[in-house]
């Protein structure tokens, strides 16, 4: 059974369930639902498809506007962060593996957590010109931090909520992830790498309808060991309509949920990672907050710091080398 054959499979719980676990699916059907999952409609100009496309537009970029206010604040908040970060060791996180918790409790109180959430949320709504000067700044300390950052902001719930998310969805969990609530992503399982299309974790709707019940293995989750809030991505056979692959929340310690053995890895990131076996965890049914998706999903405290390179903390890097600042070599 294929990825696209999905929405044709039993509308019944087990023969539905059964189908999604036992399909096969092939390159092309990968490919297909990658297609499937773009934004059919051109609703707004880029100039950045533009330039791919061989026609861009300078008009779209040019002038750029600026807004006298949110350029302020911009720089002071830059301003702040960058004489924290000169106060951190990036040995000690290097050495040890962890980031401490107090670096988090001050990244929360500058509001690095809300970078990129609205001001009407408590975030502090920055451009992403600012968002990605501060990932650079934090990866001058060590890589760790600016992936945290990053995935918690763009992978995590803040990004899917803002953009897809209702009203009550927006008020409920951005205003939590700006102060300290950081979010994790669930994707990989043991035999299914970054490629949605062949996922085996399920997501089945109760008889009443009430929830989601969880069923299946995930392998990492990125920021896991320290989140509140996690995104799920499951496939959900049809229930009505036709099947397609979900965004969840849940709450945690729900019964069902287990973990599995941390493990240390090493790389630009030193994050810790955990397996996490998941059979059938039920969660509240709720509102998309994405195509297809359900919402975000309460932390179920297991998990990944995967090393993960992002450019803009790599560039900080590369800047604080540069400036022959001290390195990050681990002590003899």
């Amino acid at each position: 059974m294929s990825t696209k054959d999905l929405q044709g499979a039993p509308n019944t719980g087990n023969d539905g369930v059964r189908e999604v676990k036992e399909r096969v699916v092939t390159a092309q059907d990968a490919r297909a639902l990658a297609e499937d999952s773009r934004i059919a409609e051109d609703l707004r100009p880029s100039f950045a498809k533009g330039i791919y496309m061989g026609s861009y537009n300078l008009d779209l970029i040019r002038p750029h506007p600026v807004d006298p206010e949110a350029v302020i604040r911009e720089r002071d908040f830059l301003d702040r962060l960058a004489a924290y970060c000169a106060t951190l060791d990036g040995r000690l996180i290097e050495r040890t593996g962890v980031i401490p918790d107090g670096y988090l409790r001050d990244l929360t109180e500058l509001g690095v957590f809300g970078m990129k959430i609205p001001r009407q949320y408590a975030g502090l709504g920055l451009s992403l010109l600012a968002y990605g000067r501060a990932l650079m700044l934090l990866g001058s300390v060590h890589p760790s931090l600016g992936a945290l950052v990053s995935a918690h902001l763009s992978i995590g719930v803040p990004e899917p909520v803002k953009v897809f998310g209702t009203d009550a969805q927006k008020e409920e969990y951005l205003p939590r992830c700006a102060t300290g609530a950081i979010s994790a992503f669930l994707l990989t399982e043991p035999d299914v790498g970054s490629d949605p299309a062949r996922m085996r974790a399920t997501a089945v709707l109760s008889e009443d309808g009430s929830e989601y019940v969880l069923d299946g293995v995930k392998l990492w989750t990125t920021n896991g060991v320290i989140a509140e809030l996690v995104v799920v991505m499951a496939a959900v056979p049809p229930h009505g309509s036709e099947g397609r692959h979900q965004r969840l929340r849940g709450r945690n310690g729900l019964p069902g949920h287990h973990r599995g053995e941390p493990e240390q890895f090493h790389g630009p990131a030193r994050h810790r990672e955990r397996s996490h076996p998941a059979p059938r965890r039920p969660g509240p049914r709720s509102e998309p907050a994405g195509p297809g998706g359900a919402g975000p999903e309460d932390r179920p405290d297991h998990a990944e710091h995967r090393p993960v390179v992002h450019p803009r903390p790599v560039r900080g890097i590369r800047e604080m080398v540069r400036e022959d600042r001290p390195r990050l070599d681990r002590d003899p």
